[in-house]
C-alpha cells in the first residue's frame, strides 16, 4: 500500500519521482541496506537539494537499530519518513514513544468478506463493461 498507493498519490500531486525514495527492506537485493549506517548513507546520498523528499521504507524492522535511523531524520526539514512493518514490535504502543512522540501508528487490517465482495464486484463490473 505504501509504495502503490501513497507513492503514486505523491507523484500525481506533482512530487518529482526522484523525491520519492522507496526502499523495500524485505527484498534480498537490498540486504546491504539492512545495515543502519549503510541505509542512512544511501538515503542521504539521494537528498541532493532543498526540496521535500518522501522516504518510504517497507519492512523497516529488517534494519537493526532502525529507531536510530528514523530519529536521524527528525531534524532534516526537507525529509518526511514513512515506514511499514509486520513485526510484532510494531503492534506495541511503545514504538511511538521511541520516536519521541513524533510519529503516528496506523494499523491496517485485512478486508472482511463484505468489503472484499464490494471491491470484487466493482472490478468485475468495470471489466465486463469494456
Amino acid at each position: 500500500m505504501l509504495f502503490n498507493l501513497y507513492a503514486d498519490a505523491l507523484v500525481k500531486d506533482g512530487v518529482p519521482d526522484n523525491h520519492v525514495i522507496k526502499i523495500n527492506l524485505e527484498d534480498r537485493r537490498n540486504n546491504e541496506l539492512r545495515n543502519p549506517d549503510k541505509l542512512l548513507h544511501h538515503i542521504d546520498s539521494l537528498l541532493v537539494d532543498d526540496q521535500m523528499y518522501y522516504i518510504l521504507l517497507d519492512e523497516v524492522q529488517m534494519v537493526s537499530e532502525f529507531e536510530d535511523v528514523l530519529n536521524s531524520y527528525l531534524s532534516v526539514n526537507n525529509a518526511d519518513v514513512y515506514v511499514t512493518g509486520s513485526n510484532a514490535k510494531f503492534l506495541s504502543k511503545d514504538i511511538i514513544t521511541e520516536f519521541r512522540g513524533r510519529g503516528w501508528g496506523i494499523h491496517v487490517h485485512p478486508l472482511n468478506f463484505a468489503e472484499y465482495l464490494s471491491v470484487y464486484r466493482r472490478r468485475n463490473a468495470a471489466y465486463l463493461q469494456k
